[in-house]
């Protein structure tokens, strides 16, 4: 099957920093939302925020069918719902993975 890429942006340049009580239950709601799929025989293989000095943003490999199913894990994000963070997906060549 296939693999993707998802790098997941925030939508303003403030963000986490100034999260509200709201915005965090989003973001709880987004952790477990992956977390769930992170579980044996999910379709994501790992994700999480990248602490970029920058400008945090968060990263996700998923295994799915193709890349509709794969759009279709992000459209079901409560994060992307709620316009909190913006999604990129990309096409991925798995060059190799770590035995767990």
């Amino acid at each position: 099957m296939p693999h993707f890429f998802m790098k997941l942006e925030t939508t303003r340049a403030t963000f986490p920093g100034d999260i509200t009580e709201a915005e965090n239950a989003t973001m709880d709601a987004h952790f477990a939302y992956w977390q769930a799929l992170t579980v044996a025989g999910g379709p994501s293989i790992v994700f999480g925020p990248v602490l970029d000095p920058a400008a945090i943003f968060g990263v996700g490999v998923v295994e799915t069918e193709d890349e509709a199913a794969a759009r279709a894990l992000i459209d079901d994000d409560p994060a992307i719902r709620a316009g909190l963070l913006r999604p990129l997906v990309f096409p991925m060549r798995v060059g190799g993975v770590r035995p767990s």
